[in-house]
């Protein structure tokens, strides 16, 4: 997942990455134990870091990666899918624990992808694009998480740059993505629809469109500008959480009554904090 990145004016291009993932068996990364691993992805240094969770402790490194972006893990599998879009688009898959790619799918040039999730239920991969031009960006999805994807047009121009996307126990997934005016607007695709629609809940009101989760009874759906995050439900906002000292809330992970959030720091304390 992504989360946040810090001190800039406007939302940087690359958002770092943090999603939690829980390994069956002994991983091929000497470096990784057997554990539950919680990855870090950060497109300015090219890196996706493995840590141990919840102990937070570096345990391995996937380097080689240009601009990483949007993580997910595969439910069935435990593996590990990495978004990136330059210089091609494409979503990497790794092993739990595994620094080598096992295969990747890619969707050519120009789309821009940005974040991904599987279904439970189905096993399908879908990818948010922002695309160029005219077209409004959408939502690239892969059946079983293979062959060629089917491609769904954002709602526009009611919203436009998708940016992340979850899938809840149904198979229903929720993307969010620009409104105009610095306003965030949630489209669903129905397990079996055919197009995506509008279900902006009623209460929302985010600048830009931060990371998605689903948490069986909820979503949650962070502003990225304004370091929020949206607990909805029933076509409302519920409540809000508010994140201190975050600068830019891109993806995030929460557990319970936890959320972690990465942030990205700045000279003379570069790197990345948890």
């Amino acid at each position: 997942m992504l989360l946040t990145g810090c001190g800039r004016s406007q939302p940087p291009i690359g958002g770092l990455g943090v999603i939690p993932q829980k390994t069956n068996e002994r991983p091929p990364n000497r470096d990784a134990t057997r554990s539950t691993l919680l990855y870090v992805s950060d497109p300015g240094a090219r890196k996706v870091f493995m840590y141990s969770y919840p102990q937070l402790q570096l345990k391995g490194t996937i380097t080689g990666i240009s601009t990483p972006r949007g993580l997910c893990v595969d439910p069935a599998t435990q593996n590990v899918w990495v978004v990136t879009s330059y210089p091609q688009d494409q979503i990497i898959e790794f092993k739990p624990g595994g620094t080598h790619p096992i295969r990747d799918l890619k969707l050519g040039g120009g789309p821009y992808i940005y974040g991904c999730a599987l279904s439970p239920k189905t096993g399908d991969l879908a990818v948010t694009s922002h695309n160029q031009g005219s077209d409004p960006g959408g939502l690239y999805v892969f059946k079983n998480a293979r062959g060629k994807p089917k491609y769904y047009g954002a709602p526009g121009p009611t919203m436009y740059y998708p940016y992340f996307v979850a899938y809840d126990s149904s198979g229903n997934a929720f993307i969010d993505g620009n409104g105009g005016q610095y306003t965030v607007q949630v489209a669903e695709l129905a397990a079996g629809a055919r197009k995506l629609q509008i279900v902006t809940p009623q209460g929302l009101s985010g600048d830009f469109p931060g990371g998605v989760q689903d948490n069986d009874t909820n979503l949650a759906i962070g502003d990225e500008k304004s370091a929020v995050i949206y607990r909805i439900a029933d076509g409302e906002v519920k409540g809000k959480t508010a994140l201190e000292d975050a600068c830019h809330v891109w993806q995030f992970f929460i557990d319970g009554d936890r959320v972690y959030r990465a942030e990205c720091l700045q000279a003379p304390r570069e790197g990345v904090d948890l």
